[in-house]
């Protein structure tokens, strides 16, 4: 009788390795591209879904995004990270989810701490009391005027950061005198567009947000009056595109107004338009 033979069983595939790349001294000043290495998944498994998400050390989602195929392996993120400037202290998590039947191996989750961003020393620079996150690796552009009245102004992160002080009204801060100071602080020439306006409350003092378009992107101006009785304005615009990039929008919430001045009354005026037009010319 003839010998039956074996049927042959297929040779498994080993699994897919997974390496998640991640860059040393990952901070607020960078977009980050999350990329993870699959050699051989998109071969074996074209549906397979990769995606990825960070969370802070209160275990709250701070990211999340899908990675796409980018050739060789390797899978990126549609959307960049980007960390905040001054983070929570803690381990952050990173971790990437691979939906597929394909046996996948290696680590898929990562710790990490945002590196610290130098901040730049505003004592002297700007007036007392102001609080306002600057990157060191921001440039500064403009410094005029001095404790009264000025103007400062840096560069930096795919945007312009700036700030202007003068003595405002006693009264209360109206829409119509914020709007004076936003006109006054804008260039002489054509092309910036106020696109809207609506009266907030920034750390507990009265203020006004204005929505602009400027010719190089979007900017938001934003109006306080301080407890002395001062006016600001700090205006974040963008200089590559229509949106403003995240970080100015860290820098815009780092503003805070800590004065404690007794005898401010031989200042307080209304704002006087020639004084800031000079500030921006």
């Amino acid at each position: 009788s003839p010998i039956p033979t074996a049927t042959p069983t297929p040779t498994p595939l080993p699994p897919v390795p997974l390496t998640i790349r991640w860059p040393a001294g990952a901070s607020a000043l960078g977009e980050i591209v999350i990329r993870a290495d699959l050699p051989g998944l998109a071969e074996r498994d074209p549906s397979a879904r990769v995606w990825a998400r960070v969370t802070d050390p209160h275990h709250q989602v701070w990211y999340e995004s899908d990675l796409e195929p980018t050739g060789e392996g390797s899978y990126a993120a549609l959307t960049p990270l980007h960390l905040p400037l001054d983070p929570p202290e803690g381990n952050w998590r990173l971790t990437v989810f691979i939906h597929t039947p394909v046996p996948v191996n290696g680590g898929r989750t990562i710790l990490f701490h945002p590196a610290s961003v130098p901040l730049r020393d505003l004592s002297g620079q700007v007036r007392e009391g102001v609080v306002l996150h600057v990157p060191q690796a921001f440039s500064a552009v403009r410094a005029e005027g001095d404790q009264v009245a000025g103007r400062r102004a840096w560069v930096g992160g795919g945007g312009e950061v700036g700030l202007w002080w003068a003595p405002g009204p006693a009264e209360p801060l109206t829409q119509d005198t914020a709007q004076v100071l936003v006109e006054a602080t804008l260039p002489a020439s054509d092309g910036v567009e106020l696109l809207g306006v609506e009266p907030v409350e920034w750390a507990g003092l009265p203020a006004f947000r204005f929505v602009e378009r400027w010719p190089e992107g979007s900017a938001e101006a934003l109006v306080v009056q301080g407890p002395d009785r001062w006016l600001y304005l700090l205006r974040v615009r963008g200089l590559r595109g229509e949106t403003i990039p995240p970080l100015l929008w860290d820098i815009q919430a780092s503003f805070r107004l800590e004065q404690d001045r007794s005898d401010t009354s031989r200042y307080r005026m209304m704002i006087g338009v020639p004084t800031l037009q000079s500030l921006w010319m």
